[in-house]
């Protein structure tokens, strides 16, 4: 049904938890922000899900949101990713190659104080890690929907990567 939230795009990463995963190629669209990513989040929110009630696509998990250029992804569901969409103002629509991350599970609030505690702890796995070298900058992944109770809210933050040298792969 259009507007429930259907299959995940990828698997979550469990509460405390750092891992590396790759991320399936995927078809995105994409709201931009103004200035910032906390402030503007509602307004990038409601232009993704007026995309997505314009083409009575259904809504998928998670959805990213990057925090330094402030912008918000939702996915379109695969069974949907070969029809023609509508376009929407300020929803921009865009293919996302596979992806290979770091990514810790976190729960509470989707708040800076929360992505802050996620970054820090991937600083933290990349400096044991060398094998590892981030590609990009860390962005929000968020599991629930806005007005679930905070105790229960699941996310994650991601750092792309890429392996540089030898070492053992990992899952």
């Amino acid at each position: 049904m259009m507007g429930m939230a259907t299959d995940a795009t990828y698997p979550k990463t469990p509460v405390g938890a750092v891992e590396v995963k790759t991320l399936p190629p995927a078809l995105a669209y994409e709201a931009r922000g103004k200035e910032d990513a906390w402030r503007d989040r509602d307004d990038m929110f409601y232009r993704d899900f007026a995309f997505l009630h314009e083409n009575e696509l259904a809504m998928t998990t998670p959805v990213e949101v990057e925090v330094e250029r402030p912008r918000m992804r939702f996915f379109v569901p695969r069974e949907d990713e070969t029809r023609v969409l509508k376009t929407v103002d300020g929803v921009d629509l865009h293919p996302v190659e596979s992806r290979e991350v770091i990514a810790t599970g976190l729960r509470g609030n989707y708040s800076p104080r929360n992505f802050e505690r996620g970054r820090a702890r991937i600083e933290a796995w990349l400096a044991e890690h060398p094998e590892y070298r981030p590609t990009g900058p860390a962005y929000a992944v968020y599991w629930n929907a806005p007005l679930t109770p905070p105790f229960i809210k699941r996310s994650e933050v991601h750092v792309p990567v890429e392996r540089v040298g030898a070492g053992p792969a990992r899952a």
